[in-house]
This record gives structure tokens, C-alpha cells and sequence, in this order.
């Protein structure tokens, strides 16, 4: 795949199969408590069936990394970073994808090592770190007009973790209370 001046955004399709299987399965669950008129149950149990779901999402749908010419977005569930190419020093591959900067590591959630089942040669043209690699190899000596230059910038996302920690607390309530 050439690399030229476009954006891509990557993230695992397993991932996102597992997130609309987890959320099929917290709907049937609410849906079979409707339907057989539990509703006491279903109140008891809303704020886990929420959690699930909400936490697949979080962990497992919204990690994404953006890459352009100008630099790089990596949204992990917590944290995202944004970062232009010539603040990224290495793009480690070990055991999943980690850019190294001078700031400090970052670890690309929606990047996950490749299993046993993907072969070497595979990983090496279509992983999401190839491209990065690619992306990054193109760019860093010579950033296009426009980059976002060596800094770096992290914001958290507290409203997600308000929701899952709301959740958690809703749930151990619903739990503990007679």
C-alpha cells in the first residue's frame, strides 16, 4: 500500500465485532426480562447490563489512531494523544504497537499484538503498525506543510470514566440492597 498525503483512520475489526456481539446479547437480556414481564429483575439488573455495554464500547469500540500526513491521533479509552511525526522518536512493535517520544511511551490500545494465526509476512504490510511505520518513516524528516510540529498532547476523557465508575456503583448497590 503506498503511503502518500491522505488520513486514515484504523481500528481492530475484532473489536468492533466483539462490541456489537456483547451488545446484542446485554439487549436480549433486557428484552427477555420485558418480555416475561420481570420487571422487578430487570430494575435490579439494568445497571449491570448498562455497564457491560457501556464499558464494551469504551474498551473495545471507541480506541482508534488516526494517522495523516501531519501527525498522529491515538484515541485509547481513557487518554487520547495527538502528536506531529517529528515528535514520535520509534514505533515499537513488541507485544502491541507503542510510539516513542520524548515525552514519554505511548501504548496504541487499538493496536493489539497479532495472534498466532496471523503470519509474519501479513503483519508486516496490513497491521496497524506497518502503517503507522510506514506513516512515520514517510514523514519524519521531511513533515509536510501544515505539520503539527514536536509537541505533544494528551487530554483524558473524565465523562467516561464518570459513566463506567457511576455504572460500578449503581450496580454494587443494586446488588447489595435487599
Amino acid at each position: 500500500m503506498p503511503v502518500g498525503p491522505q488520513e486514515s483512520v484504523l481500528y481492530p475489526l475484532g473489536s468492533r465485532v466483539l462490541t456489537v456481539g456483547v451488545l446484542a446479547i446485554a439487549l436480549v437480556v433486557a428484552g427477555s426480562l420485558v418480555g416475561w414481564g420481570r420487571w422487578e429483575v430487570l430494575l435490579r439488573a439494568a445497571p449491570g447490563i448498562a455497564l457491560v455495554a457501556a464499558g464494551t464500547i469504551v474498551l473495545f469500540w471507541l480506541p482508534r489512531v488516526r494517522v495523516s500526513p501531519t501527525g498522529i491521533e491515538v484515541v485509547n479509552p481513557f487518554r487520547t494523544y495527538r502528536a506531529g511525526w517529528e515528535a514520535v522518536q520509534e514505533v515499537g512493535t513488541r507485544w502491541s504497537t507503542t510510539l516513542y517520544t520524548e515525552s514519554g511511551r505511548i501504548e496504541v490500545w487499538a493496536a493489539p499484538a497479532s495472534g498466532p494465526l496471523t503470519g509474519a509476512r501479513d503483519r508486516a504490510r496490513t497491521g496497524t503498525a506497518a502503517i503507522v511505520r510506514r506513516q512515520w518513516e514517510a514523514y519524519r524528516d521531511a513533515p509536510p506543510l501544515g505539520s503539527t510540529g514536536n509537541g505533544l498532547s494528551r487530554h483524558g476523557h473524565p465523562l467516561r470514566v464518570a459513566l463506567l465508575v457511576t455504572l460500578a456503583a449503581l450496580t454494587l448497590l443494586s446488588i447489595l440492597l435487599p
